[in-house]
């Protein structure tokens, strides 16, 4: 303090205007990762700029701490369970089970429906080496409040393990990766999946579905003439991104024609993941899945995009045969069997 005292006595020498302004960057730049720390801990997405007083990042970190900390858990026969280590427990315990592989089946007759439309231009499209324009893109793409790794910082409530929703933290080197090849399979998608999914394929629009499901169930509602009866069903995948077997999404991805080294590359981001039950501020025990996809992984969607093709495929597959008849809103239309909505 007296050094800054002294510098500020004789400010008018070209040496201690110079080191005034350093120690004034310096200060600067300690705010502004004070700044940054408290931002991403107070988890402000909307906040892009603001002034050095964190205020605010203190109170909504401490709203935030009070809000996701856990006093009690119902477990699955109904009672209450108290303490960190017994609710961390009947956590640790569900998550295992729900990443768990139901282990190995055969998946034969499902994936003979799928055909092969991966040419060998988009598999040398997907396995070309990753320039540098590609990684500064998927660099530029990931959002600037995220938390940078699992060591980042970046209304009822819910009771049961049920209700909780597993979210990935992944390293900054392994968000890039998983970007870049979600950014180059965009461009094979319009050619793989079929038109029945909307999201997330270039030229689609979510909305369609929503337009055409509404379309559809208006005909049913009004159709009151002839004897033979239609029916629309409406059937939720719950858990769909943890349920995906593994195996089975390497199965579809070859059918489909994806090279082996694309294959590998995709297996080893789904594959060398941990997961760990974060109870009041403290993580648990770390464990391993055998099944399942990350959530808040960039590519995750576009890869359930691809398990879903199977079911696609095998309801068209039906409907060539006639097991399955669909409906034809208007005349001349095309033959409605089923659509896909992404909801989450």
């Amino acid at each position: 303090m007296n050094d800054l005292e002294d510098l500020q006595k004789s400010k008018d020498s070209t040496e201690a205007r110079q080191k005034l302004e350093q120690i004034k960057s310096a200060l600067e730049s300690v705010w502004k990762k004070e700044e940054i720390y408290w931002s991403q801990r107070a988890r402000i997405q909307w906040l892009k700029a603001g002034d050095q007083n964190t205020k605010i990042f203190h109170l909504t970190t401490v709203q935030r701490r009070q809000k996701n900390r856990f006093l009690r858990l119902r477990n699955e026969s109904g009672g209450w369970l108290l303490g960190e280590h017994l609710i961390g427990a009947e956590f640790r315990n569900y998550f295992s089970e729900l990443f768990k592989s139901a282990g190995p089946r055969r998946w034969g007759n499902i994936l003979d429906a799928i055909p092969r439309l991966v040419t060998d231009d988009m598999n040398s499209l997907l396995t070309a080496p990753f320039s540098e324009e590609e990684v500064s893109l998927a660099a530029h793409q990931l959002g600037a409040f995220k938390a940078p790794g699992p060591d980042g910082f970046q209304g009822a409530s819910p009771e049961t393990t049920s209700q909780f929703l597993p979210i990935s933290l992944c390293n900054s080197s392994y968000k890039i990766l998983s970007k870049v090849l979600a950014n180059q399979i965009k461009s094979v998608l319009p050619e793989v999946i079929s038109e029945s999914q909307t999201a997330f394929v270039q030229e689609r629009q979510i909305q369609d579905n929503i337009i055409v499901a509404h379309e559809a169930f208006h005909y049913l509602k009004l159709k009151r003439t002839g004897c033979k009866l239609e029916a629309g069903l409406k059937i939720d995948m719950s858990k769909a991104f943890d349920r995906v077997e593994w195996d089975f999404l390497v199965g579809v991805m070859q059918k489909l024609g994806f090279s082996d080294f694309w294959i590998n590359m995709v297996m080893a981001c789904v594959s060398t993941v941990s997961f760990s039950v974060l109870i009041n501020g403290k993580p648990g025990e770390p464990f391993q899945p055998t099944r399942g996809l990350r959530q808040g992984d960039p590519f995750s969607p576009y890869l359930f995009l691809i398990i879903s093709e199977a079911l696609s495929r095998n309801i068209m597959k039906c409907i060539e045969s006639g097991e399955i008849k669909g409906i034809r809103i208007a005349r001349g239309s095309p033959t409605l069997s089923h659509l896909f909505f992404a909801d989450d």
